[in-house]
């Protein structure tokens, strides 16, 4: 056996390139944006959150993003207002999905003569839901049933009480992030066209209704304007009003703007039955309730039950957001960037062995510390691949700063251990000096990790990706690849002056 086999040290770091090998073969690597193509999209919400808001934050956007578990979406928080939302995918379906879902805050109520008698927290998602034809008006009804806590089953019947009787009870309109306090500012066409369009989406429902309801006023402006102090919402062909009023969202504008925009889902009539229990009983009597609603083709009908469906399991946001900056990379030019990075990855790792073979001139110290570099590299992929962490261009860079300190760090202890070679030849000198070089290597890996942890901790994804592949090298490199490099290096010298 090869006496290099009889140190742990090498033996050691054999086994963790070979194992870094193996899980690459079985898990891959896995590549972000930059080099396969994709979306990252920059949130904010507005107002600061508390670490457990924010966790919780994410938490609800995951289960909204990955319900499938099929979307390649990842979600990280920067600070205590931002969220980076990276897709792999820049297919325009899947990016708006990604943001329609993101923006809403998905805060579910159920309201009835201007009260809240359910909420998102009141509601458990049954998952059995129908897409059936509506043979009468055309078009397809739908219907989404779901239980009731008995916390949520006491507010529905207490808060119903109140406003029924034995002959009436006013309708339930359910509401996915209502804009209690705004305005709706619609000139005089268009309010025409919505009341037309209003009653074609919600037979049964009541203009006046909707209003109470969704906790908003609506101005036709030929007639009459808000305050310039009320928030408002304008439809984006009313857009050049804007600078008119102070606090204004402008909304896409389509048939059915009114309702889109007071986050109106469902209106739902209370049955004789279930008006007599809530008068006459002194508690709940059901706990199974259902939303339905109409949509004009079937496509259309499954959009709304997937995204009500959504909303309702993976619960509200804890406070508003909005979309603060995107930018997309084709595939082509992700592809076109990873070839560009892998060339000046070749180029610059044949200069440092250059450089080596040049300052040295013996292969017994050119070919270790090369088999070094390249045993770092590998150990850092594996690393990545073992955690399933995406190499964007950042983390790859951090992976060239790490190799690159170990460079230097095999320069320090081959310099340290040449100098022998000038004062007393006994192995003691010789492991006194790789002491003394191992000091030095601890000391500059020590400063380079204390600056790259903040950089981990800012929750800036391109810093977090620089800053983990650069501290994967490093204790790679001092804990396994260094020692075995120095314990070759002294049995090659040795070997060298036995000679």
């Amino acid at each position: 056996m090869h006496p290099l086999l009889k140190n742990w040290k090498v033996v050691f770091a054999i086994a963790a390139v070979l194992l870094s090998v193996v899980i690459m073969l079985f898990n891959g690597l896995k590549l972000g944006a930059d080099f396969t193509g994709g979306a990252v999209l920059i949130f904010q919400f507005d107002r600061p959150l508390t670490p457990d808001e924010m966790k919780e934050a994410v938490a609800v956007l995951e289960r909204r993003l990955n319900w499938t578990g099929l979307m390649d979406v990842t979600i990280r928080p920067w600070g205590d207002r931002f969220l980076f939302v990276r897709i792999g995918d820049v297919d325009e379906g899947t990016i708006q999905f990604v943001k329609d879902s993101v923006l809403k805050q998905g805060l579910f109520e159920a309201v009835a003569d201007g009260k809240v008698v359910l909420k998102g927290s009141d509601v458990i998602v049954k998952g059995e839901y129908e897409i059936l034809p509506d043979n009468v008006n055309g078009g397809y009804v739908w219907r989404v049933p779901f239980l009731l806590t008995e916390e949520g089953a006491e507010r529905f019947f207490k808060g119903l009480k109140s406003v029924c009787s034995l002959d009436s009870c006013p309708d339930i309109y359910f509401f996915i992030d209502r804009p209690v306090g705004y305005s709706i500012v619609l000139d005089e066409n268009l309010y025409t066209k919505e009341l037309q369009a209003f009653k074609e989406q919600f037979p049964n429902g009541d203009i006046n209704e909707l209003k109470k309801n969704a906790g908003v006023k609506i101005y036709i402006i030929e007639y009459n304007r808000p305050e310039n102090n009320e928030p408002v919402i304008l439809p984006s062909v009313l857009s050049y009003l804007k600078d008119e009023f102070n606090n204004v969202k402008v909304a896409p504008y389509s048939d059915g703007f009114l309702a889109r925009v007071s986050g109106l889902r469902s209106i739902v009539g209370v049955s004789p039955d279930l008006r007599y229990d809530i008068v006459t009983s002194g508690s709940p009597t059901t706990t199974s309730l259902m939303i339905s609603g109409f949509a004009p083709n079937r496509e259309e009908a499954q959009r709304r039950v997937d995204e009500l469906l959504v909303i309702l399991s993976s619960g509200s946001l804890p406070a508003p957001i909005s979309l603060v900056s995107e930018y997309i990379i084709p595939p082509e030019y992700g592809f076109s960037s990873f070839l560009t990075f892998m060339a000046a990855l070749v180029v610059a790792m044949v200069s440092v062995a250059a450089f080596i073979a040049l300052r040295y001139r013996k292969k017994e110290i050119f070919l270790p510390i090369s088999a070094t570099i390249l045993s770092e590299v590998i150990l850092v992929l594996g690393f990545a691949s073992l955690i399933g962490w995406r190499l964007d261009i950042p983390s790859l860079v951090g992976m060239i700063a790490a190799v690159g300190s170990g460079v230097d760090d095999q320069i320090i202890i081959t310099d340290e251990m040449l100098r022998r070679r000038q004062e007393i030849k006994k192995e003691l000198s010789l492991i006194t000096r790789v002491k003394r070089a191992f000091f030095v290597v601890f000391a500059s890996a020590s400063s380079l990790g204390a600056v790259m942890i903040p950089m981990w901790f800012s929750g800036i994804p391109s810093l977090m990706g620089f800053a983990l592949t650069t501290l994967a090298g490093i204790l790679l490199g001092v804990l396994i690849t260094r020692p075995a490099y120095a314990e070759v290096l002294k049995y090659l010298l040795s070997k060298q002056e036995r000679e």
